[in-house]
């Protein structure tokens, strides 16, 4: 068997019109020792057909079926459970990667600065079609990004690449707060070790209106209020975090989630920060 240096996790739910996509652009990488997991979480759609095809092609495309949805933090950890490499990177299987040297960077940031345990990088947000909608840009030392980490979450889920022994000694995904279940890994992981993003615009992350970000909004950012309290003496500034997300909530309450998406696409096209 190949070696496998990095175990790509990608879960899916009924993601038929995005998921091949998402899989070619992490064959299109440059480099070439991972594994992609594909954990199709009980679709009804035309997923498995979609998966089938496509892992017949590359044998370093893993699909594991589930019966019925099992939900994300199971299937996450589940395939954590099965992960070869020694480190983790993940995609959705509705976002794609859009520069081919993302996974080999990230890789030799890893392997050589063995203080870091989680590197992200920047990105952009597409509507369904893959329309360009605004940028997603991020701090990128340690220090800054604990600066902001109780108000934003400042790592794209499909962006990451994280250390499997490090996850796997924090219990990998918890989900305890509902629907931040990788913020609430991010934040772990900041007990134990460096955070870095690298300055790569790596990844399309899609604004899908089914999605979860879109249709539990709410739900979100009650969780990130609630794990900025639960961390509030490990990071900087929770009383800043405390009520800009208390506002950002509230707004979304009051205007719905495309309001509020519209006001933010505004403000960092003006040069803001990602709010």
């Amino acid at each position: 068997m190949n070696t496998v240096d990095v175990s790509i996790i990608m879960p899916a739910y009924n993601d038929a019109r995005f998921i091949q996509q998402a899989i070619e652009s992490v064959i299109a990488q440059d480099f070439k020792t991972w594994e992609l997991l594909v954990i199709n979480d009980g679709s009804v759609d035309e997923t498995a057909d979609v998966l089938s095809s496509l892992a017949a092609v590359d044998s370093r495309i893993r699909v594991i079926t589930h019966a019925e949805n099992m939900g994300l933090v199971t299937t996450l950890n589940h395939g954590l459970s099965l992960a070869q490499g020694a480190l983790i990177a993940r995609l959705d299987s509705d976002d794609y990667w859009v520069d081919t040297e993302k996974l080999s960077r990230q890789a030799e940031f890893l392997t050589t600065s063995s203080e870091y345990g989680l590197v992200g990088t920047r990105g952009q947000a597409v509507d369904e079609s893959g329309k360009f909608l605004f940028a997603l840009d991020f701090p990128e030392t340690d220090e800054e990004i604990r600066q902001q980490l109780l108000s934003r979450n400042c790592f794209i889920h499909s962006s990451v690449m994280f250390r499997k022994s490090l996850a796997d000694r924090l219990g990998g995904y918890k989900g305890s707060e509902g629907y931040v279940e990788d913020y609430e890994l991010w934040l772990n992981l900041g007990l134990a070790a460096k955070f870095s993003v690298l300055p790569l615009a790596a990844v399309n992350y899609r604004i899908n209106p089914r999605g979860v970000t879109q249709t539990k909004t709410v739900a979100q950012f009650q969780g990130f209020i609630n794990l900025s309290k639960r961390f509030r003496l490990q990071y900087p500034n929770f009383y800043r975090a405390y009520f800009k997300l208390e506002l950002q909530k509230w707004f979304i309450r009051l205007f719905g989630t495309r309001s509020f998406n519209k006001i933010k696409a505004g403000f960092v096209s003006k040069g803001g920060d990602n709010i």
